[in-house]
């Protein structure tokens, strides 16, 4: 069965023409799979006691879309030991 594969990949090229687009065809594969793996974000930890949370709605179009919103109690940056 390979063996009639490659003769039928070969018909109308040379070796080294089929080599070329087995390469090229094989870098692009090589590019979806690295693109296709997951990125590992950084995690964020805040700490649990200051945070201000309001809940609201903003319009969009006819909707009214519902937020959370938190943000810190005061000014100013935190010790993050």
């Amino acid at each position: 069965m390979v063996e009639d594969w490659l003769a039928n990949a070969y018909e109308g090229m040379s070796r080294r023409q089929f080599l070329a687009r087995m390469t090229a065809a094989g870098v692009g594969l090589a590019g979806f799979a690295m693109a296709a793996n997951p990125v590992t974000g950084e995690i964020i930890t805040t700490p649990t006691e200051g945070p201000t949370v309001k809940e609201g709605k903003v319009p969009s179009g006819d909707f009214q879309i519902p937020i959370d919103e938190a943000r810190p109690s005061a000014a100013g940056k935190t010790d993050d030991t």
